[in-house]
């Protein structure tokens, strides 16, 4: 399974000269950043005069689509949500909201982050988890769904 550092490093270095992927290779890579030292760094590196014309161009266009994609993202999962949210339990609508509060969270690290999201998942039932997840992940990967409720059985 591709990890999201996985994910945004190759969406980006794809469109990158060599060198370029090689620089932003340690940002992606380090997970003692936050979402916000990671832009700061990516940033810093783009603006380096030694980066060529078009990898800033790239980085630009990255940086846009991450933008939109992550506000697109949101604004789905929360009317997933709304729209469930009749059928949910009061502690599944709980989980919910504990971890919109965690991701919107901008200090934590990435590794922070993730054990966060897993210590808070933990203190729940597995069903309860099972809810939460059928709507995140369901919002974009409607066959996952598939894959969870067969292995759930």
């Amino acid at each position: 399974m591709m990890s999201t550092f996985d994910s945004y490093f190759s969406e980006l270095a794809g469109d990158l000269t060599r060198d370029a992927q090689e620089g932003v290779y340690p940002i992606f890579q380090n997970s003692n950043h936050t979402d916000t030292s990671q832009m700061v760094a990516l940033d810093a590196y783009f603006a380096l005069p030694s980066v060529m014309a078009t990898d800033k161009t790239a980085y630009a266009t990255y940086k846009e689509q991450i933008k939109e994609r992550n506000e697109m993202g949101i604004a789905q999962v929360e009317a997933v949500y709304v729209a469930k949210e009749s059928k949910l339990t009061d502690l599944q609508k709980a989980l919910y909201q504990a971890l919109k509060v965690i991701c919107r969270n901008k200090n934590l690290t990435i590794k922070e982050l993730e054990d966060v999201l897993r210590a808070t998942k933990g203190k729940y039932s597995k069903i309860d988890n099972y809810e939460i997840d059928r709507i995140v992940v369901g919002t974009f990967y409607p066959y996952a769904i598939e894959i969870m409720d067969r292995h759930s059985n």
